[in-house]
């Protein structure tokens, strides 16, 4: 799943338990990963895991990464399954410590068999001294060859709070969604800061609309 861009829209799934965490782009084993910076001590809560596609089969590798921010002490993360609102207790569904000389570890899930029978949160702890990165996967944008060569006029269909076509010269875009701007708040995030990035002259070009249909 993509923490960074949960992370970055201040989803309402996601809450900020203590400490700090950030959506970043980390060079590290390999090339440039989508990843998330958790400051030490940091605790984050994904509410409702199990409506996420990325969990629904219950994944032994989720593909989450523990990195290095930078040379230094040990650094480690323990995700717990909890059910909603519930403090993390028992062992941890799975855990990852890197010590110093250690650059990557991946994290793998031991699945208990009561987590199929209802709703659950995850519950990601940093427990290491210094910061630590945990990445979500590569950075791949297989669309970037493609912006310079849009011209005309099109739409844009689902882009939530972070469309990807901008207007400018030669290109005239509107962008198609299933709520009305007034509704963003409740579904795509909390405050204010889930529409920061959205101009008036990009605010007005939102359709409410069916993806399917177009209508």
């Amino acid at each position: 799943m993509n923490l960074p861009d949960v992370l970055r829209r201040n989803d309402r799934t996601l809450e900020l338990v203590s400490g700090a965490a950030e959506p970043v782009d980390h060079k590290g084993p390999g090339g440039r990963w989508r990843a998330i910076r958790l400051a030490a001590g940091t605790r984050l809560r994904l509410r409702r895991a199990d409506e996420f596609t990325a969990f629904k089969e219950f994944p032994r590798d989720p593909q989450w990464r523990l990195m290095r921010e930078r040379d230094g002490g040990t650094v480690g993360l323990r995700v717990w399954l909890t059910r909603p609102d519930a403090a993390p207790s028992g062992a941890p569904l799975g855990a990852a410590e890197l010590k110093p000389g250690e650059v990557e570890r991946a994290l793998a899930f031991d699945w208990p068999v009561e987590a199929a029978a209802g709703p659950f949160d995850l519950v990601l702890e940093q427990t290491g001294a210094p910061a630590a990165i945990l990445s979500v996967g590569p950075l791949i944008d297989p669309r970037g060859k493609m912006r310079p060569l849009l011209r005309g006029k099109g739409v844009e269909v689902g882009p939530g709070l972070s469309p990807w076509v901008r207007p400018s010269h030669g290109v005239d875009v509107e962008y198609v969604e299933e709520k009305p701007p007034h509704e963003w708040q409740d579904v795509y995030g909390k405050g204010k800061a889930s529409m920061q990035g959205l101009t008036p002259e990009v605010l007005v070009r939102y359709r409410v609309g069916n993806a399917v249909t177009l209508a």
